[in-house]
């Protein structure tokens, strides 16, 4: 859409490329504008932006279990968010509940959405929240439950002849 504004009023010839009925994407191009030259005009111009697409888990899971004896450094999960808006840049926060809350047990990436321990697991399961953010304030959460068990303790029988 464009307006004029100065009702020619001015001195300089301009190019202008318009279109009344541009409807795209961000980093696309539109073929419905048109370029003409006009004389001592000035325009405005209004552009309507919509919130964009809102980001997604897709594929994460949502519950894993493990003993309490995990390897410091395992992965437990790959947790990752994508948006369609190919612009937009992701922020992922996440927080626990008890027993292992944000107690220092875990570690999550956020270039890859590797989470893993970095510290002994406590017996219980733990629920955490993911929440993903695009640069439009669009938001999602998703959670993963993880449940710690007690390694059970093995035991030799020796038999005597």
């Amino acid at each position: 859409m464009y307006q004029r504004t100065n009702y020619g009023v001015g001195s300089s010839t301009q190019d202008v490329i318009y279109s009344d009925t541009a409807a795209t994407t961000a980093g696309s191009t539109d073929s419905s504008f048109v370029l003409y030259t006009v004389n001592n005009i000035e325009f405005s111009f209004q552009a309507s932006l919509s919130p964009g697409n809102t980001p997604t888990f897709g594929t994460s899971p949502g519950s894993g279990s493990v003993t309490n004896d995990t390897t410091v450094g395992t992965l437990l999960a790959t947790i990752s968010a994508t948006d369609q808006d190919a612009l937009d840049t992701l922020i992922i926060q996440w927080t626990g509940t008890t027993p292992a809350a944000n107690a220092g047990v875990f570690s999550y990436n956020n270039n890859t959405g590797a989470l893993t321990t970095t510290n002994q697991l406590p017996i219980g399961t733990t629920q955490l929240t993911f929440t993903a953010t695009d640069n439009c304030g669009n938001t999602v959460t998703h959670t993963y439950s993880l449940t710690v068990k007690r390694k059970k303790k093995g035991f030799q029988m020796r038999f005597v002849a």
